[in-house]
């Protein structure tokens, strides 16, 4: 995958429960691009390059009608900067009472290396392992980020109050020397359309 230097832009849409791929603009590139499935909603992650400063995020477009949606934006600083792997989307099916969860590690992830969880549930606050700093929150997708000294077995066991389902995936970006840091964090907000603004968000 390839390596950047400087700033590297990362953004996150997710959408209602229609199935749909997405599209984003050159030069931003997927890595996660996950349509859904009946009863889940779709979610996308996307990255580029970019020069530090005020970053305007991508519009992720799904190909469905969406009534609500939500988008974010991370902006992450480190030499050689590049995306590690990634943890396959998957929909926790709701349980009376809540449910838990071990997400997986990303595929690929070395010691060093940030890991960015996102999640999509209902409007009940997700709850995350020690460790974890929630960044964002964008209608009903959050993200989360840690930095690990090691590369983990797992990112841990994410748990929710909500008796309806959530999707999760994870993506871990690393550097070429030591870890990379979340620079920046901002958000396009709770949305009503498959045109998904990511935001903004200023890196000094």
């Amino acid at each position: 995958m390839p390596s950047t230097g400087g700033d590297l832009a990362v953004g996150f849409a997710e959408a209602s429960q229609q199935p749909g791929s997405w599209s984003v603009p050159a030069p931003y590139q997927f890595a996660v691009n996950w349509d859904g499935s009946s009863g889940s909603r779709p979610i996308g992650i996307v990255y580029a390059a970019v020069t530090p400063g005020t970053v305007t995020g991508p519009t992720i477009t799904n190909a469905s009608s969406q009534y609500a949606s939500g988008g974010s934006l991370l902006v992450l600083n480190g030499p050689g900067l590049l995306l590690r792997g990634t943890t396959t989307a998957t929909r926790v099916s709701g349980v009376a009472g809540g449910s838990s969860w071990t997400i997986a590690a990303p595929t690929g992830m070395q010691a060093g290396d940030v890991a960015a969880v996102y999640i999509n549930t209902s409007n009940v606050p997700m709850t995350s392992p020690a460790g974890w700093t929630q960044r964002h929150q964008d209608g009903q997708g959050t993200v989360w980020t840690q930095a690990f000294s090691s590369a983990p077995a797992n990112l841990g066991v994410w748990s929710t109050t909500d008796t309806y389902g959530w999707t999760y995936t994870a993506v871990a970006f690393g550097a070429s020397v030591s870890s990379p840091t979340v620079a920046a964090a901002g958000g396009g907000g709770s949305q009503f359309t498959s045109a998904v603004f990511t935001g903004s968000a200023t890196a000094p």
